[in-house]
């Protein structure tokens, strides 16, 4: 897998344990937004430390082949964390599987980064790991986020009934796939 991947507005980065306080002020800026729909955090999450050891835990998960998460970057601000894109819960053949994550900070919506970045972190892991599908698992009140996975191409596979514990309470999820376009 690269490590940075380039397009016509944007820079995907993984990042090593160095950049814990830009990611931290990312994730405090956006906690709002963020947490809406994500699990609970551990209660040092909102730490230096802790970001550091995230971003060493990934960033050597992703030299494995194992996980994938960029950080999105402007070309013209690279040291300010716009979005990420990640990839988890790898499942190896007959499967060749993932789950994509992404979140964006609220003043960046709008202007088609996600959707940018998103097709660019797509095509790199489809080609490079293989994958065959790749799903991903969106509240249903989460309007925006349907609305784009939908533009990316994903295809509505059904409900997933309580199948995340968000905020202390399981939620329903709608599931959506991506099947690979590199395939023979």
């Amino acid at each position: 897998m690269r490590k940075v991947i380039e397009t016509e507005r944007l820079i995907l980065k993984a990042l090593d344990g160095n950049k814990a306080v830009m990611l931290l002020n990312f994730l405090i800026d956006g906690s709002e937004e963020f947490e809406r729909y994500e699990t609970q955090k551990d209660i040092n999450y909102y730490t230096v430390k802790y970001q550091k050891q995230v971003l060493s835990t990934e960033y050597n998960l992703m030299k494995e082949n194992k996980y994938v998460r960029y950080y999105v970057f402007l070309k013209g601000e690279p040291d300010i964390i716009i979005g990420t894109v990640s990839f988890g819960f790898f499942r190896q053949f007959p499967f060749a599987s993932s789950n994509i994550g992404y979140k964006f900070l609220k003043r960046y919506q709008g202007n088609g980064y996600a959707s940018e970045a998103i097709k660019a972190a797509i095509a790199e892991v489809f080609r490079e790991l293989n994958h065959h599908q790749i799903y991903a698992y969106i509240m249903p009140e989460n309007e925006a986020s349907i609305k784009l996975i939908e533009r990316l191409g994903f295809s509505y596979e059904g409900l997933s009934k309580k199948c995340l514990c968000v905020r202390g309470k399981w939620e329903d999820h709608y599931v959506y796939k991506l099947l690979s376009p590199y395939e023979v």
